[in-house]
């Protein structure tokens, strides 16, 4: 199973990545090595989730703010890529 089709198993939908800004690459593929940039906890509709865990920011809302990283950093990944079933290993 590819892992575009499990993430549509799950219910879970890449958004699209972010337009580049000024000097910003969302990753680069070196060889087999792709180094990525940072991202933040950026919606689909542009809003960013804001707060701090335990001061205003429940344990839930935080898995759901680290949920929407992961969502951006594998649009990033496909943008790069062309498609995430070419990832093998993530390092770090």
């Amino acid at each position: 199973m590819s892992i575009e089709s499990r993430l549509k198993e799950l219910g879970l939908a890449l958004p699209p990545p972010p337009r580049p800004v000024g000097n910003y690459v969302g990753g680069v593929l070196v060889d087999k090595l792709l180094f990525m940039s940072g991202v933040g906890p950026r919606h689909a509709d542009g809003s960013m989730v804001t707060g701090k865990l335990g001061a205003g920011m429940s344990i839930e809302q935080g898995y759901d703010a680290a949920r929407v990283v992961a969502l951006n950093m594998l649009s990033n990944a496909q943008q790069v890529l062309g498609s995430l079933d070419r990832i093998e290993r993530v390092v770090k």
